[in-house]
């Protein structure tokens, strides 16, 4: 069954490329051009949020010496939320667990199978606006500038081409869609918290890490149960 899901999964993410690459060509004349290329990984320090069947379909992809580690930083992940305030959560989690474990020499080695989430977040601006500490080094008249060379419907005052990260919700929805149709249940969250509970159960049961994750009581921001 999970081959098949995994099918339409890379439908849905393939699919999303497409329409971005077309939606790009419309934005011609706005944007004068995407400055994300292959070793840039600015951004490769977020908390991605993404579905448990993306989680399962990239975990054989793990290099072997994270294994171990997922448990340690998955601790580390609600540690930093247990101790900061829930706005503050997304900026200390860049600065505390930095690279994603994807991350190999500034490049994706699943850039292929990469979430729908990742696939969203394309920048128009320089790349230094992708950095986790641009806002702590940027003047108040730098950052005027900066905010009036944005295109209001593409940036929304950010370095990122927002209408990819509203078309992201939406694909997203298909996969949780696909995931209740076959399971009856839905998870999504932090890409690491999802990949240790697979690690702990040790196969590929979305019910079973369900139950897990339910029994865990993780909080919402780190983890959607539905």
């Amino acid at each position: 069954m999970l081959d098949k899901i995994f099918k339409d999964i890379k439908q849905i993410q393939g699919n999303f490329s497409e329409i971005q690459e077309n939606k790009l060509k419309e934005y011609k004349g706005k944007i004068s051009k995407i400055t994300c290329q292959k070793g840039c990984g600015f951004c490769c320090n977020m908390s991605v949020k993404i579905n448990l069947l993306e989680a399962l379909l990239i975990y054989p992809m793990i290099n072997k010496k994270y294994l171990d580690k997922l448990e340690e930083i998955s601790n580390r992940i609600i540690e930093i939320y247990n101790k900061n305030e829930e706005e503050d959560f997304f900026y200390i989690y860049r600065k505390e667990i930095g690279d994603c474990l994807f991350l190999n020499q500034a490049i994706c080695s699943i850039h292929q199978y990469r979430p729908v989430t990742c696939r969203s977040v394309l920048s128009n601006h320089p790349k230094q606006c992708c950095q986790v500490d641009f806002m702590d080094n940027i003047s108040k008249n730098e950052m005027n500038r900066l905010l009036k060379s944005m295109d209001n419907e593409i940036n929304s005052e950010t370095p990122y081409i927002m209408p990819f990260i509203y078309l992201a919700e939406i694909y997203e929805e298909r996969i949780k869609e696909i995931s209740i149709k076959y399971f009856q249940c839905n998870i999504s969250g932090n890409m690491i918290l999802l990949l240790n509970l697979i690690r702990k159960n040790t196969g590929d049961n979305p019910q079973k890490i369900f139950l897990d994750a339910k029994q865990n009581n993780f909080p919402e921001l780190l983890l959607e149960i539905s």
